[in-house]
């Protein structure tokens, strides 16, 4: 743990918001802590202790992490995210639709993407 005051209070931020987004995930994926507990490595109460916010995981965790809930460490752990207009992190839901879309034949994403592309340029659908 850092030494410094002011270290230990931004890796408490830093492992909360970790925790809330690892929580998020989880959830989109319908999955429990068990299943993904199993799926890193750790027991339950130690992924449990993370998600609450109370201890970081190692980076090869992290890494592990990654893998499990099908999400980038940045989206993980940087503070500049995108919210929707609830507060929620955009990142949760993206990671859940990653998940889904990971699962569809190639042409219904492909399908997927340029439709978001159009929506996005403002272009309507017809």
């Amino acid at each position: 743990m850092p030494r410094k005051k002011e270290d230990r209070a931004q890796a408490q931020r830093i492992a909360q918001r970790l925790g809330s987004r690892l929580r998020g995930m989880r959830k989109a994926g319908h999955r429990t802590q068990d299943e993904v507990s199993t799926a890193i490595g750790l027991t339950t109460e130690a992924y449990a202790r993370i998600e609450r916010g109370l201890s970081l995981p190692s980076f090869p965790t992290l890494m592990r992490l990654c893998v499990a809930l099908d999400t980038r460490p940045d989206l993980l752990l940087l503070e500049e995210v995108a919210h929707d207009g609830a507060g929620e992190d955009v990142s949760t839901e993206l990671a859940a639709l990653n998940g889904e879309l990971r699962h569809l034949d190639v042409k219904v994403v492909r399908d997927i993407s340029r439709l978001a592309r159009t929506l996005r340029s403002g272009g309507s659908i017809t």
